[in-house]
């Protein structure tokens, strides 16, 4: 199986790079966000020798009106299946579209605010919806929630989406395998291509020309005289620069700005996240 990552936490990325990344995907997702993307690396690994070259897994793929990135996207002869990825703990029922959650003192279960089965459902249709914008055919998608934590029972009684627990991973990737094949190569390949491409091209208006009605050769202006500097002093490099003092008054307070995220970043990263 052939891997896209689009992630912001790639290899090729440098230490400041990748603190940088992490502090976005926190402050924007929350502090689930960099475990997220382990169960999404850990879910690769466990299918990538399950699949051949035929199919191909793009990882956190971002769409336009979307907020929230789409964790996985698996494009084979089988089809386009949208893939959301979980690595909580404990026992679930997914009923339907419902999404609920066992409580230990009462042994019944309670409906959780975080549906997962309709985060993942919103996920297909906005796959299905920017391949229809983009004009590009393809088959009806699927979708699937995976639960990589052996620690995780979930009840399924007849759920909207397919349920994958960590024992069911080598079945459900088998099922594909041996489901009738919906696109060839080249139909595959193309929709890989749009999905990597993300957001809608924005073209930008063509700048309009000024009008020239004289065309001069800058050989034949005068050299400018050098001003005379103020007696008794040195040239102000405020004036060299032409930075006036507010605008230098801005950029102390964004480069102070720069050093204290730094700061609570080393913090969090080594005191914080690892009590968490």
């Amino acid at each position: 199986m052939k891997v896209i990552d689009l992630s912001p936490l790639q290899n090729n990325l440098n230490p400041i790079q990748k603190l940088i990344a992490q502090i976005q995907g926190v402050s924007r997702f929350g502090y689930d966000w960099i475990g997220d993307l382990k169960v999404q690396a850990d879910i690769i690994e466990l299918t990538k020798n399950l699949l051949d070259s035929h199919y191909t897994m793009l990882r956190y793929v971002t769409l336009e009106s979307l907020e929230i990135p789409i964790p996985l996207i698996l494009i084979g002869p089988a089809g386009i299946c949208v893939v959301y990825t979980s690595g909580v703990k404990g026992i679930f029922q997914a009923k339907n579209e419902s999404w609920a959650e066992m409580n230990r003192s009462t042994q019944k279960y309670e409906p959780k605010r975080n549906n997962l089965i309709n985060r993942t459902q919103l996920m297909m249709r906005a796959v299905d919806a920017f391949l229809t914008r983009r004009k590009q055919p393809h088959p009806p998608l699927q979708a699937a929630i995976i639960f990589p934590n052996p620690g995780t029972h979930v009840d399924a009684v007849r759920p909207a989406v397919r349920i994958v627990l960590s024992d069911g991973i080598e079945r459900f990737v088998g099922s594909l395998v041996q489901s009738k094949p919906v696109l060839n190569p080249n139909e595959a390949a193309s929709i890989i291509e749009t999905l990597t491409q993300g957001r809608m091209p924005v073209e930008k208006p063509a700048e309009p020309k000024a009008e020239r009605h004289d065309v001069f050769d800058l050989r034949e202006l005068p050299a400018e005289k050098p001003k005379p500097r103020p007696a008794g002093g040195k040239a102000s490099p405020v004036g060299k620069l032409k930075i006036n003092r507010n605008q230098w008054v801005f950029l102390g307070v964004m480069a102070a700005l720069e050093v204290i995220v730094i700061i609570i970043a080393i913090v969090f990263f080594i005191f914080i996240l690892p009590s968490l």
